[in-house]
C-alpha cells in the first residue's frame, strides 16, 4: 500500500464514520510527508483504534487504522480536537505523494466538498475545496468533470514549484 492509499483510506474511514465535513493537510518535507485527515464524525474512538480489527463500524472492519499504523512505523495518532477526530501520521516519500494531482481526483468523487492543502515544508502551497470547484463549475460526477479537477491540480501543482 502506497502513501496514496493510505490517505484514501484515511479518508474512506471519515467517509464509514458518518462525517459531513472533512479536510486534509499534505506536508511534504525531508523524504517524508505528513498527513492530517480531520472531520466531524460524532463517533466515540476507540482506546485501541490502530490495532487489527478495531472498529466502531461493526465486525470484520478495522483494517484502515491498522495498515496506516504498519505503514508509519507508528508515527501515527488518533484524537478528539475541538469536536474534531483527528489522525495524523507521518511516512517516508514513496513518490505516490509528489504529485497529488493523480490522487486527488479520488478523494473528490468520494467526497465533493472536501478541503485539501497542500503544504511544502510547513508553508501552504495550494489549497483545493469543494466551493472553488463549485465556482469553477467543476463536477466530479463526470468523467470531464474528473480530468478538469486533475487538470486544476496538476497546474497548482506546477505553479508551487
Amino acid at each position: 500500500m502506497d502513501n496514496a492509499d493510505l490517505l484514501v483510506e484515511a479518508v474512506r474511514n471519515s467517509l464509514e464514520a458518518g462525517a459531513e465535513d472533512i479536510s486534509i493537510k499534505v506536508d511534504r518535507h525531508c523524504g517524508m510527508v505528513d498527513v492530517v485527515v480531520s472531520d466531524d464524525s460524532s463517533k466515540a474512538l476507540p482506546d485501541n483504534a490502530f490495532s487489527q480489527g478495531v472498529s466502531s463500524k461493526g465486525a470484520g472492519r478495522g483494517r484502515g487504522l491498522f495498515l496506516v499504523k504498519e505503514a508509519s512505523g507508528g508515527r501515527c495518532g488518533l484524537e478528539k480536537k475541538d469536536g474534531k477526530s483527528v489522525l495524523h501520521f507521518s511516512v517516508g516519500l514513496d513518490g505516490s505523494l509528489e504529485d497529488l494531482s493523480a490522487t486527488v481526483p479520488v478523494l473528490f468523487n468520494a467526497f465533493p466538498h472536501l478541503v485539501v492543502e497542500v503544504m511544502q515544508d510547513g508553508i501552504l502551497l495550494y489549497t483545493l475545496d469543494g466551493v472553488a470547484l463549485e465556482k469553477a463549475g467543476i463536477s466530479v460526477k463526470t468523467a470531464g468533470g474528473m480530468n478538469s479537477l486533475r487538470r486544476m491540480a496538476e497546474e497548482k501543482e506546477k505553479r508551487s514549484r
